[in-house]
């Protein structure tokens, strides 16, 4: 039922994304999967993170997306997938800024706070 449920958000997201001028169904760029993609990524910025309203997230978004190169998100794949993550875990912890995060823990989104 919850994958339903998803796939029901995803397909309103994309009618409203349609209704608004974001996207057009009939056009060739936006094939099934440039839509589902869009729609999840509009879910991920609605969804509940921490203490970020709408506003903030946009901003986040603005200010670091175009800094994202093909080159960064390559790496950032190799780090998510399971090899990735064990090497990580094998040279210490995550220097996150003014956090530092031991990777063998589980991510606790209370650390964002």
């Amino acid at each position: 039922m919850d994958g339903l449920r998803k796939l029901e958000n995803v397909q309103k997201i994309i009618q409203m994304m349609e209704s608004h001028g974001i996207v057009s169904s009939s056009s060739s760029t936006h094939n099934a999967s440039s839509l589902r993609f869009l729609a999840d990524v509009v879910l991920l910025l609605v969804s509940r993170c921490c203490e970020l309203d709408i506003g903030a997230k946009c901003q986040l978004i603005i200010d670091h997306v175009p800094k994202f190169s093909h080159a960064f998100l390559e790496e950032a794949l190799q780090c998510a997938s399971e090899q990735g993550v064990e090497q990580m875990v094998n040279t210490g912890p995550l220097d996150c800024g003014d956090k530092i995060i031991p990777i063998h823990l589980k991510w606790d989104p209370k650390i964002c706070q």
